[in-house]
């Protein structure tokens, strides 16, 4: 019987609620503590695992029960119970235990599935023929006879690119799934449960399959393939298996036309020609008549070389490398659906639209249909001179940046070229013989579908359309993976998925597709331990063989910002290795005169980026040697956590070794600044940022080198402007950080807002792409520097709260979703007053700076009641402490919602 006011809440596997497939030797269980007590928090857990829900109700753990552990730890818990079953449902709950030993309501029931093992598989890869063609598409279908007696089915699909499934008819999953990988070394599978789409009796299966290839930037190409397998589970328990093989049919004709040219100069999407005629009626649905189908082929053939996962499934289970696994990130969605407005050139036959920002996505087509009517939609970020839709993709020219539809005629007809994501503002329709209302030609926003849970609000109308600029920016960027721009590469970098982790970490639910991108990597990683500059992608295609050092090095970054911001420690047992490999290649090749990592005459350097103006010229490039050290220093502080301290102290060494190294060869004592590069004397504002913030420079030279730093105003590019807000706002230069802000003069965030985007470019230079997530970081600076709110350890188990009050600002609030749950800080100031709102969740504590110097406070109150008053503490109100640390008023609080009146002299 329970008696405290606490309880576990939200329960996810693997970071998902109730994932229909998870991998069963990787099980990681969290949970929200939800307690209405000021500083609740959880002293003790048990989880419970059932093999039925009646067990588990009784608190009968047959499969796992953790016991009685005492620990305040939520989030990503291992399961240490016996090896669980493939394919399996199992049912959790979790009991928790309050700061005074009473234990909570139980948890809700949850559940959690899973996942084939390779041998599981039934079916086979299947394709409508043996002949492989880029951009091609197959058209599959089979009809199964379901007894009445069922009570649950289950489907689990893949493709290679990507499918549309339907069952009797009904579309089943998101949008291009699944997400990509490297072919030859793994694939993903979705999971579904459509039970309510089965019916007794005949039953029509059936799918749309696209297969790319043509050696992109954004994918490997391997080969044409499908595979699904949908189990019936009878009341009884037994199973019924239908999986693809070779009486499936492929339709011999599809309404797409194969081969078509690509859309980009760098291969990743190629123009959908879509002719309506094709398409037979009702081939989605049981009873149609399939006569006239093709047989479907095995993807297998002895005549060529054939990818592992082309072969049938039991030829797959020997071999060790190759895996069907589990897709955790979501699917892609359809977020918003946009009527855009008329604008330029409106004509039968020549109409221009404007979806008012750039979006990923595609049109939506729904049309009164005349007969051979060929619609064409061309897309892109800006118009011509002429007002037309200009014929290129970003910065790149292209013939080729368009979708095409073949009316049937007699009928409203809707089509969307839904195969590959576009990304636009405006849309230029052609062919049509009469005038489209708006309503008639939709676009449809879409991106993978990673939650937006944090939000950030203000009293700076500039800093409000920056936020959602950057926001706008992040969703168009996820589209299966984390990509650099939505349309001219769609392509997953290092260090742009590094600097997006920035703005995913505070407000999107974006555990999972970080995490994915450093296991992309890792199956990329080259003998040497290097890294290709993007993955996955066509790496031995000499458009694509290029290799960047300090691209290399933000996989160590990137995986401590991931173990930081949600606390996981797997993420740093899983790649820890791969990090280890890497920094070693570098490592390996350290000049024994210098003791600095060499310059690379055959790979391609960036200190910033775009149109960098660091000096490269030198044989040892100090960008480079200071990433090298704040990655070995992160390497030391991963071993430590895993307790591998010989690893601990080797990597201690070694980054001590190369800070002499860097502040011996690199720093010159007499300027007091870093060049940028061994024996030359140019010394950029970015050098100079990145050695104050990773501590290179001697203490003495400190104040110095910060001064220099803000006399250079903003010289850095979207790479470096990162660190150089940091070390502004972290080092008494908050003013200095929010001139560059909040300015709508040319370099800044706001100069993109002044001329009419609401996206952010990849560089300050309007002349690339104006939709680059990994310029969109000012959103986490917003919420960690003006509301305040930072990790003060992993997880946020402990957090820092400094808000930041600009003069010409009356308020800012940001709410941020922690894996412990909700944070929310919001301030008010008026004249000589201010307050300040902070709500931090269950198992949590905070640390809360007071704006100014705690001299200036004449009082404060906390929800009416006054807790200090001429400087002296005259009440003690449950859960606030209070402290003073370098002339600041620091209010220790526990968990709970607080409301702050401070009165300054």
């Amino acid at each position: 019987m329970h008696n405290g006011n606490i309880k576990a809440v939200d329960l996810r596997v693997n970071y998902q609620v109730k994932p229909l497939a998870v991998n069963r030797d990787d099980i990681l269980f969290s949970w929200n503590v939800d307690g209405s007590k000021r500083g609740q928090f959880q002293s003790s857990y048990r989880i419970i695992v059932s093999s039925d829900r009646i067990l588990l109700e009784d608190n009968i753990g047959d499969i796992w029960d953790s016991g009685k552990v005492m620990s305040k730890d939520s989030s990503f818990i291992k399961y240490t119970g016996p090896k669980l079953e493939s394919n399996t449902r199992y049912w959790w709950k979790v009991i928790v235990w309050d700061g005074d030993g009473n234990e909570g309501e139980e948890s809700d029931v949850s559940y959690f599935d899973t996942g084939l093992d390779q041998k599981d598989w039934k079916g086979i890869w299947i394709w409508k023929s043996r002949d492989i063609k880029i951009n091609s598409f197959s058209y599959f279908r089979k009809e199964i006879e379901v007894p009445d007696n069922f009570s649950s089915v289950k489907v689990f699909v893949s493709a290679h690119n990507h499918f549309k499934l339907f069952i009797n008819g009904t579309r089943t999953g998101g949008e291009l799934s699944p997400a990509p990988t490297n072919p030859y070394k793994s694939k993903y599978y979705l999971a579904y449960d459509v039970t309510n789409l089965i019916k007794a009796g005949r039953n029509a299966i059936c799918a749309v399959v696209h297969h790319i290839g043509g050696d992109g930037q954004n994918y490997v190409n391997g080969f044409p393939g499908f595979i699904l397998q949908c189990e019936i589970t009878a009341v009884s328990g037994e199973k019924m298996v239908f999986a693809t093989d070779e009486t499936w049919k492929a339709l011999a004709e599809t309404p797409y036309e194969d081969e078509t040219a690509f859309q980009q100069n760098r291969r990743i999407s190629a123009i959908e020609k879509f002719n309506a005629n094709m398409e037979p009626e009702g081939w989605l649905l049981a009873g149609f008549d399939d006569s006239d189908a093709l047989p479907v082929s095995s993807t297998n053939s002895g005549e060529r070389k054939s990818p592992p996962w082309s072969n049938a499934v039991s030829s797959l289970i020997n071999d060790e490398n190759w895996i069907l696994k589990p897709q955790y990130i979501s699917e892609g969605m359809i977020e918003e659906i946009i009527v855009p407005n008329p604008v330029s050139i409106q004509e039968t036959g020549l109409q221009i639209f404007d979806a008012g920002k750039i979006v990923s996505g595609w049109p939506v087509l729904e049309l009164k249909g005349i007969p051979g009517a060929v619609i064409r939609m061309r897309y892109s970020e800006n118009l011509d001179d002429m007002g037309r839709v200009g014929h290129n993709v970003a910065n790149e020219n292209s013939e080729n940046y368009y979708d095409e539809y073949i009316m049937r005629g007699g009928q409203m007809e809707t089509w969307s070229p839904d195969l590959s994501y576009k990304a636009f503002r405006y849309i230029e329709v052609t062919g049509y013989p009469e005038i489209i209302n708006p309503e008639n030609i939709k676009i449809a926003s879409a991106h993978t579908g990673v939650p937006i849970t944090g939000s950030f609000n203000c009293s700076n109308t500039l800093l409000n359309d920056i936020y959602k600029a950057c926001i706008q920016t992040q969703k168009n960027n996820m589209l299966g993976q984390l990509v650099d721009c939505p349309h001219r590469e769609q392509a997953q970098y290092l260090a742009d998925s590094d600097l997006q982790a920035e703005t995913l970490g505070y407000y999107f639910e974006s555990r999972n597709i970080l995490s994915k991108v450093l296991s992309d990597f890792k199956d990329a990683q080259l003998e040497d331990g290097t890294f290709p500059f993007v993955y996955p992608a066509n790496f031995d295609h000499p458009d694509f063989h290029i290799m960047i050092p300090e691209w290399d090095l933000h996989f160590c970054t990137l995986m401590w910002k991931i173990y930081y911001i949600f606390g996981d420690k797997s993420v740093l047992e899983n790649n820890y290795a791969a990090a280890c490999r890497m920094i070693n290649h570098y490592l390996n090749s350290i000049d024994e005169g210098t003791g600095l990592v060499p310059r690379s005459r055959e790979r391609w350097h960036i200190s910033d980026w775009p149109y960098p103006n660091i000096v490269h010229e030198g044989d040892f490039l100090t960008v480079q040697n200071m990433k090298v050290y704040k990655a070995v220093s992160i390497l030391a502080k991963a071993a430590d956590i895993l307790g591998k301290k010989p690893d601990m102290e080797y990597y201690n060494l070694v980054a001590a070794r190369l800070k002499c190294s860097i502040v011996k060869h690199l720093y010159d004592p007499e300027r007091k600044v870093f060049i940028d590069s061994y024996n030359t004397r140019e010394s950029h504002q970015g050098t100079n940022v990145l050695g104050y913030q990773f501590r290179l420079v001697p203490e003495e030279d400190s104040e110095s080198l910060l001064d220099n730093i803000v006399r250079a105003g903003m010289q850095c590019k979207t790479l470096l402007s990162l660190n150089l807000l940091q070390v502004l706002f972290e080092n008494g230069r908050e003013n200095d950080a929010y001139k560059i802000l909040n300015n709508t003069n040319y370099p800044g965030w706001g100069h993109m807002i002044s001329k009419g985007y609401k996206t952010i470019w990849e560089g300050f230079d309007d002349i690339e792409s104006h939709s680059h997530a990994w310029n969109a970081y000012p959103a986490r600076i917003f919420a960690e520097y003006i509301t305040g709110i930072k990790p003060a350890s992993p997880g946020f188990s402990h957090i820092i709260i400094k808000p930041f009050m600009p003069g010409d600002m009356q308020f800012a609030e940001s709410r941020i979703r922690t894996v412990r749950g909700y944070v929310y800080v919001k301030w008010e100031k008026e004249a000589n007053e201010y307050t300040i709102q902070v709500s931090i969740p269950a198992n949590t504590t905070a640390d809360l700076y007071l704006p100014g110097s705690a001299q200036d406070i004449l009082s404060i109150e906390e929800s009416d009641e006054k807790i200090i008053d001429g400087g002296k503490f005259v009440n003690r109100v449950d859960g606030i402490d209070y402290c003073e640390n370098n002339g600041k008023m620091v209010i220790k609080i526990v968990s709970g919602t607080y409301y702050f009146k401070v009165l300054n002299m």
